[in-house]
């Protein structure tokens, strides 16, 4: 199956649309779409009754934006996102709540008592 193969205008439901996006070397899984349809983050869709339906040029463009650039080893690749950096195991988080911050996972001896401060 070529790229020409499908118009871009044509209209496929979620099954179709995963089947597609797979043959084109974009594997996902029916269940993803529909959960992404959900959640957000997903391709552009319409619906036709109670069925979901994509329109082909959409969902193909959605796929290309999700590629990284092309690179020759996993180091090449970009940070991660803001928000969305690695947590480091055992390290104490502040957590604020009612204006007051305590340290989760500090000792009893890190902890200060209210007013010793």
């Amino acid at each position: 199956m070529s790229q020409t193969e499908i118009n871009p205008d044509a209209r496929l439901g979620r099954k179709q649309t995963a089947e597609a996006l797979s043959a084109f070397g974009y594997r996902i899984a029916e269940a993803t779409l529909a959960s992404m349809a959900s959640r957000g983050g997903g391709p552009l869709f319409s619906k036709f009754g109670p069925r979901v339906v994509y329109r082909w040029g959409d969902v193909l463009q959605w796929a290309e934006r999700r590629l990284s650039n092309p690179v020759a080893s996993t180091s090449e690749l970009a940070p991660r996102a803001p928000g969305t950096a690695k947590r480091v195991p055992d390290s104490p988080c502040v957590v604020l709540d009612h204006n007051k911050a305590s340290l989760i996972g500090a000792t009893a001896s890190d902890k200060k008592s209210p007013g010793s401060g």
